[in-house]
């Protein structure tokens, strides 16, 4: 389960933050997930509420802000929304395309009190 080891890392990030910015307390780490990046959000909540036991972010609330799987055509240049997994550009059915966005992980921000 690799979201225990993502979870230690946000609250690495927030550690380090809460040091810097003098903070007593974390609510809120709102963060930033591609469709396709792999991570089982329930089970991330449930590593970080563990792993946060006794921190400064003991207690926060993780909210999640979905970034989704989007696409660019190699052949026509189209930027589109790939949809259950259908990987072929809607405007002119090439199926060579990269990635442009969906396996982000990333803290977007900390609300703190």
């Amino acid at each position: 389960m690799h979201e225990m080891s993502i979870a230690l890392n946000i609250l690495e990030i927030v550690k380090e933050e809460s040091i810097e910015q003098r903070v007593e307390r974390v609510t809120e780490i709102r963060l930033a997930i591609g469709e396709i990046s792999g991570v089982a959000r329930q089970s991330l909540e449930f590593c970080f509420s563990i792993a946060s036991k006794g921190t400064v972010a003991d207690g926060a609330e993780l909210v999640f802000e979905n970034i989704p799987f989007r696409a660019e055509c190699l052949a026509c240049g189209s930027i589109f929304r790939v949809r259950d997994y259908k990987i072929s550009c809607p405007d002119c059915g090439s199926k060579e395309i990269r990635t442009v966005s969906g396996t982000e992980l990333f803290i977007r921000d900390i609300e703190v009190e």
